[in-house]
Order: structure tokens, then C-alpha cells, then sequence
């Protein structure tokens, strides 16, 4: 899990996962859904209250037993349980989501350049499932997106400043203009680079949801086209995936675990540039995967 989420494996990590998965088993929402009678001339709806976790165990270290549980420590091999709620699970299934770039999460390291990725990534998902070239907002009703609406507006800019700098370093951000006087500004996003539609097309008639499937081909265009060569042919061998969609995603951001090479560069570069590189980066796989076993 701390792998997965970007963190080291250290005891300073395993001390404050315990208490985070604790935190977030008490995360509640609540969904009003409602609709206009005309005929009755009033709204009628339904107020929904769910969370995400319907039952969690975690087993702490056996040692220092005269401690209090909220005081005990995860070790590497604390077995973890965890049961979602059906709704929750239900809106996994359906491909209702967002897909992070793991390892762009790991490089970023910083908490604010983390956090402000993850928001900007919700947020730029379309109404209609493509992912937003571009963004723009209200710069009081971003900072409250992104919980710094308490903050001063001095303390506020320049966390936004440091996250917006480290961003871009790594390719993700282009360009970030801040327009007006105060909180009563607006705030654009340009991103970098843009999902290639003929990748897309090809996870998409996999039955990977567009959301996914565009946020793959953004961050990883050179592992698409080898990660199904890979995946096709465990098929071929009669291997049965629980879910071939879901077993695709994977293919392509663990490419170690599937045994082919990533040799992906994180530099900017122009569209032009990424395509020669794509087709570089395919055939190195693609030979790379010749003389590499497969790892299951």
C-alpha cells in the first residue's frame, strides 16, 4: 500500500498508515439527487449519506502489547482487510474513477505538488469523459477546491506557486496565468501534453473507460501498444483475467510486472518530439520483451 500510494517503506510511513486508513474508514458524503414535478409545481428528491469503507480490519505488531491500539505500529507484513461499500465498489465497476500516474506521484514528492495534482486531475475530467486540455476557474472557488480558502491569500499563492513550479518541471503543467486583483481573480491551466487519439481509440475498444484510457495515452503513449502485445498473448495461452480491462491497466503501469522494459523520459517535449520517441520507445520494448520471461 505505501508503495502504491508513493511513500517509502520506513517507519515513519508504516507509524501514520494505520491512522490514515482510520481516517478515511470514517469518510461520509452525502449525495441529494433532485428533480423538478411540474405537475405538482415542487422538487422531489432523495438525500443519499454513504462513505467508502463498509468494514476495514488491520492487525497491529504483537509487540509492545502494553501500548494502546492507537499507539501501535504497522509492520510489512500487517495483513490488511478492507471491504468497500457496494455503492462505492459499484461506481469501480462501472469505470467511475480517475487514474493517477503513480510514479509521477513518487518523483513529485512534495504534499502541495501531490495534492494540487490529484485535484487538478478530478477536475479535469469532462462531462462527456475526455480529459481537459485546458482549465480555468474563479481563484477564490480554487482555493477552496483545494482547502487553502482559510489560508491567507500571501500563504495561499505561494503554496500554489511552489505546486504550479514543480509541476511543470516534471511536464505535467504548461502554462498556469493567474488574471485580476485578490480572490476575485480567475486562474488558468494549460496542460502539457495531450492524450493521442489513435491510443484512446485502442484502449477504448478495449472497454476501458475514456477517462482511463486518455490518462494513459497522456502518461505513458510508448507503453500502450506493448503492454497488449503482452497481455494478448497470456491470452492466447488460455489465461483468463477477472476483468481484461482492468488486467490492460495494469499491463501498462507496471511494466516490470508484466516483464517489458519503460524507458519513458519525463522531460517536456513537443507533440512532434513525443511521437519520434513513442516509436523509438515501442521498438526497444518490444525487443526488449523478446528476450525477457514473463513475470507472473
Amino acid at each position: 500500500m505505501l508503495a502504491a500510494s508513493g511513500h517509502s517503506r520506513n517507519g515513519q510511513y508504516y507509524a501514520g498508515l494505520r491512522e490514515s486508513l482510520l481516517r478515511l474508514s470514517g469518510v461520509k458524503w452525502t449525495l441529494v439527487r433532485t428533480q423538478f414535478d411540474e405537475k405538482r409545481q415542487r422538487h422531489l428528491g432523495a438525500t443519499t449519506t454513504t462513505g467508502i469503507i463498509a468494514e476495514m480490519e488491520v492487525m497491529d505488531q504483537a509487540t509492545g502489547s502494553h501500548r494502546p491500539f492507537e499507539q501501535r505500529e504497522l509492520s510489512e507484513a500487517s495483513p490488511i482487510k478492507i471491504s468497500f461499500v457496494p455503492s462505492f465498489a459499484s461506481s469501480i465497476r462501472d469505470g467511475f474513477f480517475q487514474i493517477l500516474d503513480g510514479e509521477l506521484l513518487s518523483r513529485l514528492g512534495q504534499p502541495q505538488a501531490r495534492s494540487l495534482y490529484r485535484v487538478l486531475q478530478a477536475h479535469r475530467v469532462t462531462a462527456a469523459g475526455s480529459l481537459a486540455g485546458e482549465l480555468s476557474f474563479k481563484f477564490k472557488d480554487w482555493l477552496a477546491a483545494c482547502g487553502l480558502e482559510e489560508e491567507r491569500l500571501d500563504n495561499s499563492k505561494r503554496t500554489l506557486e511552489a505546486a504550479h513550479e514543480r509541476l511543470k518541471v516534471e511536464g505535467y503543467l504548461d502554462e498556469v496565468t493567474i488574471t485580476g486583483r485578490g480572490r476575485t481573480g480567475n486562474i488558468h491551466y494549460r496542460f502539457s501534453l495531450e492524450a493521442a487519439p489513435e491510443l484512446v481509440d485502442v484502449l477504448l475498444e478495449r472497454g476501458i473507460t475514456r477517462p482511463v484510457a486518455e490518462a494513459l495515452a497522456a502518461d505513458h503513449p510508448a507503453r500502450i501498444k506493448v503492454a497488449l502485445r503482452v497481455v494478448d498473448e497470456r491470452l492466447e495461452t488460455g489465461w483468463k483475467p477477472r476483468s481484461l480491462p482492468a488486467a490492460i491497466v495494469d499491463a501498462i503501469r507496471n511494466p516490470k510486472k508484466w516483464g517489458y522494459a519503460a524507458t519513458e523520459s519525463h522531460e517536456k517535449t513537443s507533440r512532434k518530439e513525443v511521437v519520434a520517441r513513442d516509436r523509438a520507445q515501442e521498438e526497444e520494448a518490444l525487443q526488449s520483451h523478446g528476450r525477457q520471461s514473463w513475470l507472473f
